[in-house]
């Protein structure tokens, strides 16, 4: 009888360990299917987020589209151009509009995305040709309009938006072009007490530690904490040319290291001085110096 027993006791022990087990394995599926959950939703807002960023934009797509009339010269329009770029804290993208300089640069911005073999000074020509062909009609219509008036026309001088400087040199871009979106562009911004400032480079928004890679071979000559900039890179290309990466998380090069285009050099972060809008404000600022002095680097990005 006392046998008997001790087999029972035995065999419920068995039991238990057997059901603690299959709940101790199904606690472990449950809290991996929660950790996936919880990625996947995090992803879904940030989506989500940046979904509203684009109806946002949309909308004020469809407003600058409204008819009102015929535009005004270049002149007025570069002035108009600029006030119209709405790279703020939160991060909006310049507002499109249809004026012949900024389709132009559109146009030259998509050639040098899609690495398209083109001459940019046919480009510049065919643009001048167009530009000179609006401006003879803008001035025809108003003569007609001053004339009915009883008024003289006073034409006023045109002016043309060339590049800078001859493009001597082409750099890649430092992300993979499906893992970021631009952000803020070169130029006028404001700052976030309202005032306005200058943006010496480009923000490329991205994930926290997406690869950053070097644009163009060069020399590290600069790779560490910067004032303002967070954990940054400066890359020298040649006499002409370097690059500066800003608000990295981690550096992985060295000063005085020689690296070559493509290079794996950092990955993206938020260190320095940034400005957010959601939970994460993680996002690669890049600089192009000609000759010491910073300029737009969308100019020489393929």
């Amino acid at each position: 009888m006392f046998t008997i027993k001790r087999i029972k006791i035995s065999n419920i022990k068995i039991l238990w360990l057997f059901l603690v087990g299959i709940l101790g394995i199904s606690c472990f599926i449950f809290w991996r299917d929660y950790c996936t959950l919880k990625e996947a939703t995090e992803e879904l807002y940030a989506l989500q987020e940046e979904y509203r960023s684009y109806l946002t934009t949309l909308k004020q797509i469809i407003d600058e589209l409204a008819p009102n009339g015929e535009q005004e010269e270049s002149t007025e329009n570069d002035s108009a151009d600029e006030k119209k770029k709405q790279s703020n804290s939160s991060g909006e993208f310049e507002i499109v509009d249809r004026r012949p300089a900024y389709l132009k640069q559109s146009l030259l911005n998509y050639i040098q995305e899609k690495d398209l073999n083109i001459d940019m000074d046919e480009i510049d020509r065919i643009y001048e040709s167009y530009m000179d062909h609006t401006t003879e009609r803008i001035s025809s219509l108003r003569k007609c309009k001053l004339r009915s008036s009883g008024r003289q026309s006073v034409q006023r001088p045109i002016t043309r938006h060339r590049r800078p400087y001859a493009r001597d040199i082409i750099f890649s871009w430092p992300l993979d072009r499906e893992h970021f979106w631009i952000s803020s562009f070169f130029g006028r911004r404001k700052r976030s007490d309202g005032s306005w400032g200058f943006h010496r480079g480009i923000d490329l928004a991205a994930l926290r530690g997406t690869p950053i890679k070097s644009v163009a071979s060069g020399k590290v000559i600069m790779a560490g904490f910067a004032q303002g900039y967070g954990n940054t890179i400066i890359i020298m290309h040649n006499d002409k040319y370097k690059t500066r990466y800003a608000h990295l998380q981690k550096l992985k090069v060295k000063t005085g290291q020689i690296v070559r285009r493509g290079q794996l050099i950092g990955t993206v972060g938020a260190t320095g001085y940034v400005r957010k809008s959601g939970r994460d404000a993680s996002h690669l600022h890049f600089e192009v110096y000609r000759m010491g002095k910073q300029i737009n680097p969308l100019y020489y990005l393929a």
